[in-house]
């Protein structure tokens, strides 16, 4: 009989079979229910504090506003008591910077009282006679000059009670009403000017001391 042969074996370990990737756990759902839950609750909670925050704003800033508003109204009551419109019965013709072919310089340089001749003009401020005389156009006119240097015109007055260098109080009578000068009828033209002499209009100053012309 033939020698049989023998087949070497192969030293070769068999093949690994390839790994499977592992698994990711799911989260239940109950968990990632929760943490949107809580997202949500953080979310509300800051748009509730910058709600609240906000509020809080404002009306810090309303009160801080009425709070400056009330000090202002006192501080013009307080102006109001010690100066006083230069004439207590009137109507209100002409106001400062009108246009009108009537004045030379094609506008209106003060604010006019109507008011029948005779009625009382007061001071509206404690000060000093710096003129009163004739004063062309203007007819008969009083400059008062107030301590800061503010000069207050009384123009077309039908008499003048006062006389330059003598000094006046608030509400004090320092002539009447008339209708001398350049005029159409019987009035008061009151002009403002600051130290420096600029016109200024007379019903904004007046506002700033508290009154209403």
């Amino acid at each position: 009989m033939p020698a049989s042969s023998s087949r070497p074996s192969s030293s070769r370990p068999p093949p690994t079979p390839p790994r499977r990737p592992p698994r990711r756990r799911r989260r239940p759902r109950s968990r990632r229910r929760g943490q949107g839950q809580e997202a949500a609750a953080e979310k509300e909670a800051a748009e509730a504090k910058a709600k609240a925050e906000a509020e809080a704003k404002a009306k810090a800033e309303a009160e801080a506003k009425a709070k400056a508003e009330a000090a202002e109204a006192e501080r013009l009551a307080k102006l109001a008591a010690s100066y006083s419109l230069p004439v207590s019965s009137y109507t209100l013709t002409a106001t400062y910077m009108q246009s009108g072919s009537m004045w030379s310089s094609g506008h209106h340089t003060g604010l006019d009282f109507a008011a029948p001749t005779g009625t009382p003009l007061k001071a509206v401020h404690s000060a000093t006679v710096k003129s009163a005389g004739w004063s062309g156009s203007y007819g008969y006119r009083i400059v008062l000059e107030l301590e800061d240097g503010t000069e207050v015109w009384y123009c077309h007055l039908s008499s003048m009670l006062v006389s330059a260098g003598q000094t006046v109080g608030t509400g004090e009578t320092v002539g009447r009403v008339g209708a001398t000068g350049n005029v159409t009828g019987a009035h008061l033209h009151m002009e403002v000017h600051t130290a420096g002499g600029d016109g200024i209009d007379p019903a904004a100053w007046l506002r700033s001391k508290g009154l209403t012309p």
